[in-house]
This record gives C-alpha cells, structure tokens and sequence, in this order.
C-alpha cells in the first residue's frame, strides 16, 4: 500500500474512532481543520479521550486489522497519563529510530471547550492559544517554545484575513 494511501486511511481510521468514542482532536491536526492551510503540516493527532489508554489500544488493533499484520504498538509518552500510538516503521521492530507517531491520547482537562466538524470535535483555537501561552511560559516545555509561537502566529495570521 501507497505510504499517501496509508496515511490517508490512517487518518480516516483517527477521525472514524474519536467521532465514535466522542474523544477531542487538539494540536495540530486541530488548528490545521480550523483554519486550513494557514496551519502548520503535521501528520500525527493528539487526541483527548476519557480514556487513552484503552483509546490508543483500540486504534492500534484497528490499524493492524486493516494491515492484516502486526504493525503497530503503543507505549507510554513522556508525558505521564498519555499513550502513544507508533507504527513499526520500515525495519518492522519496535522501538527504533524509523518508528512514525500516529496518535497521541491524553485524558481531558475539565470545561474544554471544542467545536463539532463534520461529527468530530475539535478544541476550540481560543483554547489552543491559552495552552501554546501556557506552555511557552512553562520551563518544562521549553524544548517545543518555537512551535508553539509558530502555532500563535499562524492562527493571529489566519484571524487577520478572515
């Protein structure tokens, strides 16, 4: 299968999962279906769900199912609480430099606010700005400083031709 093909249906099998189980897409892939291509390219979802890591083991069954092998795993993010999907990669073992990031689950902050597109819900972009603001001011999240200014930006950019 196509490496575009793939991604396209790995994108159809995210969205079809987080309308089901009424989970949150934030990030990227949330700013980019808010405001189009003013939005940074970004091929991996965050997705907030009540529970991740039953979210994250459901997408990867999914995803093998449809492979008809086993080609992907989850495993915990650095981040406690979240569980990362990742594909194997070329070399088909997990855990080396060539795995890709599919999808990121987190457990929801209460009173989030988002916005149903097309059956999914997306954070609302005054909710992203007031995290990116959060996380830009957080010394722990200093290593993501430039993207989340680019987000910012982006977003002001896109608020200016609308």
């Amino acid at each position: 299968m196509g490496r575009l093909r793939a991604n396209a249906m790995t994108r159809q099998i995210v969205l079809a999962q987080a309308k089901k189980n009424n989970s949150i897409i934030f990030g990227g892939q949330a700013i980019r279906k808010h405001i189009g291509f003013f939005g940074r390219p970004t091929m991996d979802f965050d997705v907030l769900s009540t529970r991740p890591k039953r979210s994250a083991r459901q997408l990867e069954k999914k995803l093998d199912k449809i492979a008809q092998q086993d080609v992907y795993f989850t495993k915990p993010a650095l981040h406690p609480g979240t569980t990362k999907v990742m594909n194997k990669g070329r070399d088909m073992r997990q855990g080396t430099r060539d795995d890709i990031g599919i999808a990121d689950y987190s457990k929801p902050r209460k009173g989030i606010k988002s916005k149903r597109i097309n059956g999914v819900r997306y954070v609302n972009l005054s909710e992203t700005i007031k995290d990116k603001r959060k996380a830009i001011a957080d010394k722990q999240f200093a290593f993501r400083k430039e993207k989340d200014l680019e987000d910012i930006r982006r977003i002001k950019r896109f608020r200016r031709f609308r």
